[in-house]
């Protein structure tokens, strides 16, 4: 019953649920690819600031305003 009504969701393909349990995991390089994205965009990102000001034509406390909003986003997505 279960695969009958899966398989009418997915548009009348076949679904084969033993297939679908035994998905491959993620590869161990995926994964510290990601988990490395954040603290590397944050390294790359503090020095800079300094010339975003200049470049920018801004002063300093919008550069920093850009910095929380990057912290608030990542600690919201984790």
């Amino acid at each position: 019953m279960f695969v009958g009504a899966a398989s009418r969701c997915l548009g009348g393909t076949n679904l084969d649920v033993a297939a679908v349990k035994s998905r491959n995991p993620p590869s161990l390089s995926l994964l510290i690819a990601l988990t490395a994205a954040g603290p590397l965009a944050l390294n790359i990102f503090i020095p800079s600031m300094p010339g975003m000001v200049t470049t920018l034509g801004t002063d300093y406390a919008t550069v920093q305003l850009t910095l929380t909003l990057y912290l608030a986003a990542m600690g919201g997505y984790r």
